[in-house]
């Protein structure tokens, strides 16, 4: 797995909404139940998404190993992610985009007031949608067009470390219910005061790394 994959995946995994639900799910009633059934829908979710489209550019031979092609989709990715990043630091991202974007959040947030397992399930979907981390990461996977089962084997190295937190918090959960919650509880609320900081700085370092590759891949 190439460093990229890895620095998109740690990237992915830092988003401020998945943190929150973990704490939310954690803080409800059955948090064990819960927590699985988030992780297990999610999972599946997320890893269909990325072999099924993994599989669909090798099956349909799309890509002949070109990188001017993959140099131009890490190009527009990583501008787009800089002038996310720049507009909201400066304000300039409007209102009402920044609200159509955390809609489904927000009402996943609201609904986890008083969760179900298929609350938490749709949760885990949700919030796993391909965005465009995911997408330009599918797109390294598929970039020297390798055999399907090495393409598969990336995916569910690249979603193991987008679901780390999660995971590793139902884990420690089982172990140390009390300290786990109150750890979870302490970096929530550090989250949730300086995310706006977080997703800049997500998008900034993204759109600088992918802006560079792109750059460097249509030089060559």
């Amino acid at each position: 797995m190439s460093l990229e994959l890895v620095l998109l995946g740690v990237l992915n995994a830092l988003r401020p909404t998945s943190l929150a639900i973990v704490y939310a799910l954690l803080s409800a009633a059955q948090p064990r139940r819960l927590m699985v059934a988030f992780i297990c829908a999610g999972v599946v979710f997320s890893l269909a998404t990325g072999i099924g489209i993994v599989l669909v550019i090798h099956g349909a031979e799309l890509r002949h190993g070109t990188s001017t092609f993959d140099g131009l989709v890490n190009l527009i990715g990583g501008v787009a992610a800089l002038g996310f990043a720049a507009g909201l630091a400066q304000g300039r991202v409007p209102r009402r985009q920044r609200e159509r974007r955390s809609s489904s959040p927000s009402r996943i947030m609201r609904a986890l007031r008083h969760p179900s397992a298929g609350v938490a399930a749709g949760a885990g979907i949700a919030t796993h949608l391909p965005g465009l981390l995911y997408l330009v990461a599918l797109n390294q996977i598929s970039a020297p067009d390798p055999s399907a089962g090495r393409g598969i084997a990336q995916v569910l190295a690249f979603n193991a470390i987008w679901w780390s937190i999660p995971v590793a918090s139902l884990a420690f959960f089982l172990l140390r219910p009390d300290s786990t919650r109150d750890a979870i509880a302490a970096v929530n609320s550090w989250v949730r005061n300086h995310d706006r900081q977080i997703v800049i700085g997500l998008f900034f370092v993204a759109g600088i790394y992918l802006t560079v590759k792109g750059a460097t891949d249509l030089a060559g």
